[in-house]
């Protein structure tokens, strides 16, 4: 859509002003490139409340880690996003324990592993709203998966931190898998009281 004003003045002079107003899922703003040792994943990271689109390119911001903030006895999520060059065959995602101040751990059964999912819209509700593959459903990811090349297949990864959890900086990985390529990248939860 399309925000604008027309200006008319003495003397015959109009101004126009014509501002685009995109929708959140073509934003590219947002976003943390990750590093990737094998070239094979195209690694990077995003939280959780923003949707990303298939086909958006890397980000440009550069970071060292999937980075998410919660309460003790909250849950909280934030996106790994793949975007491989070619096409990704038989991909499992696992979890780690996380691993805390003074030896507190939080078991890899707290990290719950998703995929999003895509729905296509045809016909946007509202201008916020695009006609294209919307990222919507979390669908559990249960086994091997294919990513296709030169498209985003966020994973959504949720941690649930135990009432009694330490309070502090927790230290994990996600490790990814395929028949001939491996990724580890790293997970950081900070737990607050």
């Amino acid at each position: 859509t399309w925000d604008g004003d027309i200006e008319l003045r003495r003397g015959g002079d109009v101004r126009c002003r014509a501002t685009p107003e995109l929708a959140p899922l073509c934003d590219t703003a947002y976003g943390e490139r990750l590093p990737d040792s094998t070239g094979t994943f195209g690694l990077w990271w995003a939280a959780s409340g923003w949707k990303v689109a298939a086909r958006r390119p890397l980000p440009e911001r550069t970071g060292y880690a999937v980075r998410l903030a919660a309460a003790r006895g909250e849950a909280e999520a934030a996106q790994l996003v793949l975007r491989p060059d070619a096409d990704l065959q038989q991909l499992t995602v696992a979890a780690s324990a996380l691993e805390g101040p003074g030896g507190a751990r939080l078991p890899a059964e707290q990290v719950d592993l998703l995929r999003v999912g895509y729905v296509a819209v045809e016909r946007p509700s509202d201008p916020s709203g695009a006609a294209a593959p919307w990222p919507d459903p979390l669908l559990p990811l249960t086994g091997a998966i294919t990513v296709a090349a030169k498209t985003n297949q966020p994973l959504w990864v949720r941690v649930r931190v135990p009432r009694e959890a330490v309070p502090g900086l927790y230290r994990g990985e996600l490790v990814l898998q395929t028949a001939t390529a491996r990724a580890r990248v790293p997970l950081q939860v900070t737990v607050f009281g």
